[in-house]
C-alpha cells in the first residue's frame, strides 16, 4: 500500500485552494480531478480545504473526482463510506478533525460528515488507458505530480502551467 495521510504535504493543496477558490466563485458548478489517489485522504483533504475556504453555496457546487484503479476492489467502498481509524485521522488538525469528521459507531474509527462526503465521488480508472475522464474541471490533482512540481510554487499564479486553464476562463 502506498503511504499517504490527510493532508499531506498541506502547503500544495493549499496553493491549489488559494487559486482554484476565486475562480469557484464564479461557476455554477466547479470540478476538480483527483487522479491516482490510493486511500482517499487527499481529495477529503481538498473537500475539506474547500468547506473552509468558500461560502456554503459554492461548496455544495463543488465536485471532486476521485480516481483510481482500484484493483482489489476495496477502494471505491473505502472512499464512499470515509471511515478511517483514529490513526489514520490525527492528521487532521487545528480544530478541522472536530468540525468535519465525527465519531463512527464501530470505537476507534471516524466518518466525514456528509457534507464533506457528499462532496468526492469515486471513479474506478485506470489512468494509463488514456480514456477521458470528462471535461470541464477547474484542477486535475495528483499530489505525485504537484510534488514533482514544486518550482511551480515558487512562480507567480499566473505563469503555473498548472493553472494556465483557470486563467484562461476567466
Amino acid at each position: 500500500m502506498v503511504f499517504t495521510f490527510f493532508f499531506r504535504d498541506a502547503y500544495i493543496l493549499e496553493f491549489a485552494v488559494k487559486h482554484v477558490v476565486p475562480f469557484a466563485t464564479r461557476r455554477r458548478r466547479v470540478r476538480i480531478g483527483d487522479a491516482g489517489c490510493v486511500m482517499a485522504p487527499e481529495p477529503y483533504s481538498l473537500a475539506i480545504m474547500g468547506a473552509e475556504s468558500m461560502v456554503c453555496h459554492a461548496f455544495r457546487d463543488l465536485a471532486i473526482h476521485a480516481a483510481g484503479v482500484d484493483e482489489s476492489g476495496t477502494f471505491g467502498g473505502i472512499i464512499r463510506s470515509v471511515i478511517y481509524g483514529e490513526d489514520e485521522v490525527r492528521t487532521i488538525t487545528g480544530g478541522l478533525l472536530e468540525k468535519h469528521v465525527v465519531p463512527n459507531c464501530t470505537p476507534g474509527y471516524f466518518q466525514a460528515i456528509d457534507t464533506i462526503r457528499e462532496g468526492v465521488v469515486f471513479q474506478k480508472r485506470n489512468l494509463l488507458s488514456f480514456q477521458s475522464a470528462g471535461s470541464d474541471f477547474a484542477l486535475i490533482a495528483c499530489n505525485n505530480v504537484f510534488l514533482r512540481s514544486r518550482h511551480l510554487l515558487e512562480q507567480d499564479a499566473h505563469d503555473c502551467q498548472i493553472f494556465k486553464k483557470v486563467e484562461a476562463d476567466k
